[in-house]
């Protein structure tokens, strides 16, 4: 966002440099969190050349922090390390072009996929479904792909990249994976990087509703919706006291209302 106007608001475009202006009745401005001062000191001891994020630690497949041995991290203060694949796509296409004809066959992408999907995991989408998205980018329907359609091909696979949201889900598994990961090391067990596995998302939207999604579940809201979001948060209590705490928060709320006389 450029700047905002009394009805409008002006917002420049990353990729083209394109400015244009926006209509508004509300603006909402979400301006994000601050680093913690042990963070913001610690990525500058790192450098720039190890931690070039400015707004969290950057860290591997493994949760380990870059351009440390032995510190890990999980949680809001990190984020995962993204190796974009269009950055490096000539050299990725001369590494994937085996027979060095300057085109790339649907078994050289297979062994290309196979290759590198473990240094960049956004590879993985093509694993279930190579013979259309084979076709999709071999625009002039040769059998092959040529540089630039390589390149069509990557900018797809790195626009699928999700960044993991900043929520207790994340770092819950992100906790679970680290303790095992660390007991794997002290055991000189090999450790598989770290996936993050999305099990669904409530929010309360007021009146007694709230909109959700479970992955291959349940995907609306509602009265119904808002019920099953309190069953799972009255679940995901850490104890037998919190459960009956919050279930009489809940409760008095019902019967008196919401108690706003502090705000």
């Amino acid at each position: 966002m450029k700047s905002v106007n009394k009805n409008s608001v002006v917002v420049t475009e990353k990729d083209t440099g394109k400015t244009s202006e926006i209509p508004f009745g509300m603006c909402v401005w979400s301006t994000g969190i601050k680093q913690t001062p042990l963070v913001e000191k610690f990525i500058q001891r790192l450098g720039t050349q190890n931690q070039p994020n400015r707004y969290a630690l950057l860290v591997d497949s493994h949760l380990k922090v870059k351009g440390t041995e032995n510190v890990f991290a999980i949680g809001d203060c990190s984020t995962l390390e993204t190796n974009m694949l269009k950055k490096e796509y000539e050299n990725l296409f001369h590494l994937a072009d085996k027979n060095g004809d300057g085109q790339l066959s649907k078994d050289e992408i297979i062994s290309f996929i196979r290759e590198f999907s473990e240094k960049y995991s956004q590879l993985e989408i093509f694993t279930t479904k190579i013979e259309k998205h084979f076709e999709q980018f071999d625009t002039d329907k040769s059998g092959e792909l040529s540089l630039e359609e390589f390149k069509l091909l990557v900018a797809y696979a790195d626009n699928e990249i999700k960044l993991l949201p900043s929520t207790a889900q994340v770092a819950a598994q992100q906790g679970k994976y680290l303790g095992k990961a660390l007991s794997g090391l002290m055991q000189n067990k090999p450790v598989e990087k770290f996936k993050y596995h999305h099990l669904g998302a409530f929010a309360y939207i007021g009146e007694s509703e709230a909109v959700g999604e479970i992955p291959g579940m349940l995907k609306g809201g509602g009265m119904a919706v808002w019920w099953l979001w309190r069953a799972m948060y009255l679940y995901k209590q850490v104890s037998l006291r919190s459960m009956i705490l919050v279930s009489f928060d809940w409760t008095k709320t019902l019967i008196f209302g919401r108690d706003v006389s502090r705000f």
